[in-house]
């Protein structure tokens, strides 16, 4: 038997089945498993500049564990790719591993200006040390 439906049935029918797919979806994807790994990052800078540098702000929130870092980047000591890599950065937030890997980058940056004597493996403790506190 084929019934012709009014349009407010075939809304009601439509509104329900997206509301049954939507529960099945989180209760897949949306279960506290997958959601034990998520990672979320902030990242911002002060817009003012204080002796030529510019301060960054990162916060990194894994389940129950937050990490802040506040790092300065002088201005006036970077040159060419870097440089044009920070400006590109300000104008183009990236996200995911981008973001990551340009966060990297940055507090590397930061840590070099302040302490130039560290070697490249102290670098990267330093930094995974800081992203991860």
């Amino acid at each position: 038997m084929n019934e012709e439906q009014s349009p407010e049935q075939l809304e009601s029918c439509r509104r329900r089945a997206e509301a049954l797919l939507e529960a099945a979806a989180e209760r897949i994807f949306g279960s506290p498993h997958r959601n034990a790994d998520e990672v979320k990052i902030h990242f911002d800078w002060v817009p003012v500049l204080t002796n030529d540098c510019i301060t960054f702000r990162t916060t990194i929130v894994r389940r129950s564990n937050q990490s802040c870092v506040e790092y300065d980047v002088d201005l006036h000591r970077l040159h060419g790719i870097d440089l044009q890599r920070l400006h590109d950065l300000l104008a183009n937030r990236p996200k995911g591993y981008w973001l990551v890997h340009e966060l990297t980058w940055l507090l590397g940056i930061s840590l070099v200006q302040q302490m130039p004597a560290l070697t490249a493996e102290v670098l990267a403790q330093r930094v995974r040390e800081l992203l991860s506190a």
